[in-house]
């Protein structure tokens, strides 16, 4: 009776480090390759401007990674408030404007360079959420972040093209 319980721990904790192959797959992925064309969401409060854009509104905030050719082509951040049906196109951080720069790019870090010294850290937790960290000082050698971290929740691509953002 003793050995076939050992067999069957034996089985069972050997089975249970597979966990689901998909997800072993986004672990292996890099961050930048991961991101690109997904859409992330998380409440928004009027006393919360973390984009430093002059948004302060109680409701959903989305971001949403673009999927443009091989470049890294930003994202955009969408809002809507509480009392509103409408969902808002606030700011877009493009190539263009920013000047974006991919400096660092593993499966679980990603960070992008962009304009005034300006820099995004993207980190994937173990559950595929994301978060982000904005900072200002990339390469003056006094590199620090503002505020907190941004913590955000994958949504189908599905229930935010219903939300009709514009």
């Amino acid at each position: 009776m003793r050995k076939l319980i050992i067999l069957l721990l034996f089985i069972s904790f050997s089975c249970s480090g597979d966990g689901n192959l998909e997800d072993q797959d986004l672990i292996e992925q890099n961050l930048y390759e991961f991101l690109r064309g997904k859409v992330y969401n998380t409440p928004s409060t009027s006393s919360n401007d973390f984009w430093n854009t002059g948004t302060e509104i109680d409701g959903k905030m989305y971001v949403e990674f673009s999927k443009v050719a091989d470049e890294w082509d930003g994202w955009k951040i969408f809002y809507k408030a509480d009392d509103s049906t409408n969902c808002e196109l606030d700011w877009v951080f493009d190539d263009e404007l920013y000047a974006l720069k991919n400096t660092l790019n593993t499966p679980s870090k990603l960070r992008i360079d962009g304009v005034y010294g300006q820099f995004w850290v993207f980190t994937k937790t173990v559950d595929n959420k994301i978060g982000i960290r904005y900072g200002a000082g990339a390469g003056s050698g006094s590199e620090y972040f503002r505020g907190e971290e941004l913590k955000l929740e994958l949504m189908s691509l599905g229930e935010f093209n219903m939300l009709g953002c514009e």
